[in-house]
Formats: C-alpha cells, structure tokens, sequence
C-alpha cells in the first residue's frame, strides 16, 4: 500500500481510499504502472500506422508525377494507356477506297422468260487488291447508238475471290441485232457513293442458246 498527500490539506492518505479522512477532498490516484503500459502500446501502434500510411504516400506521388516518355506537338505531354494483360485486339474491317476491281463478260446466253426469250449477260467481278471489297458496282451494256441497259449490283468480295453477277436485255450481242446490239460495256465500283475503281470492256463473243 502506497502513500499520497492530499493537496487540499496536506495530510497523507493511502492511494486505495478515495477521499481523505481528514478533510473529505476526493483523492487523485494517478495512473498506475499497467494503465501506462497500455497507453504506452496504444501510442506505439498509432505511430507506426501513421509513418506506414506516410510511406505509401510519398510511393504513389513519386509514381503519379513521372514524366510520360511522348509529347504532343504542342509541347504538352500526352497520355499512354496500356491495354490490359488478357485483352484481344479488336479486328476492324478494312474497306478499300482505291480498289482493284475488274469487271469481264464472261458469256452471253438466250434464256426462255415467260412468254418471251431474253439474252443474259454474265459477268465475273474479281477483287484483285489486298483488302476486302464492300461496295457496289454498276455495269452498263453499251450499243452503237444510244440504247443503254445498266444494273447496280451490291458485293462483298474478298481479296482474290471473284462473284458471277447477271444482266437480262432484250437485246443481244452484235452478230444478232446489227446496230442495236450491245457491243461494249463499262462498269462502276463505288463505295458510300465514291469511285474506287471503273473501266470499259467488250462483249464475248461466248453464246449459248437455252431457248430452244
């Protein structure tokens, strides 16, 4: 058991009573060796997760602040965004605006059409460039005069790959109808309303007669 003066009279008081039998003033223990134990662990642990935090800190400004390795133009420095690790990337189409597109006659028929016979132009339409071809191309049949039969035909071709595309007309080729034949033909490739690629052409001299 310990001994404390009481400091409204002066007289010594045990530190297990709690007012002071003399005088009545209650009696300030203080703080005893395991209560300053625990303070002590509590203010340690506090200092330690403060420096902690102000470590961390001081890493991500000195990350944030580097400087990027490009700039822009003006001088300002421009922003590299590197794509996630698992990340594929995106295939976008390629659609070529200055295509190597090739129209040929390839030969002429006389098919049965109701009542009536009709002559049927085939064409191939070959992609012979690198990218794929998403357009439309329009083949006009051409005569000595001014008669002019044309069609607009939509393709999807590949590079190297070619489409068969027909044309009927009452008319046909040179040997049959002299002057009103179609004797030439010119073709269009055009993508979103844009001349990629054009040319003129011959009719075959291919026929084959189904109406009979």
């Amino acid at each position: 058991m310990a001994l404390v003066k009481c400091k409204e009279c002066g007289s010594k008081v045990s530190t297990k009573a709690t007012a002071c039998p003399h005088c009545g003033a209650k009696i300030n223990k203080g703080m005893g060796c395991g209560t300053l134990i625990v303070v002590l662990c509590i203010a340690f642990f506090i200092v330690s997760v403060m420096l902690r935090s102000a470590d961390r800190s001081d890493e991500s400004q000195s990350v944030s602040t580097e400087a990027p390795s490009e700039s822009t133009s003006l001088g300002s420095p421009s922003v590299v965004v590197s794509p996630p690790a698992n990340s594929q990337p995106v295939a976008s189409p390629i659609i070529s605006r200055q295509a190597d597109i090739a129209v040929q006659n390839l030969i002429v028929k006389r098919v049965p059409v109701g009542n009536s016979t009709r002559f049927r132009y085939f064409f191939t339409t070959k992609n012979n460039g690198s990218t794929p071809f998403v357009g439309n191309v329009n083949i006009r049949l051409h005569t000595r005069t001014t008669g002019i039969t044309n069609a607009d035909f939509k393709c999807d071709i590949l590079p190297g790959i070619q489409g068969v595309n027909y044309i009927d007309a009452r008319t046909g080729p040179e040997r049959f109808h002299a002057d009103s034949a179609y004797v030439e033909f010119s073709y269009r490739a055009t993508v979103d309303s844009a001349v990629v690629a054009e040319g003129r052409g011959t009719i075959t001299t291919k026929f084959e007669d189904l109406s009979q």
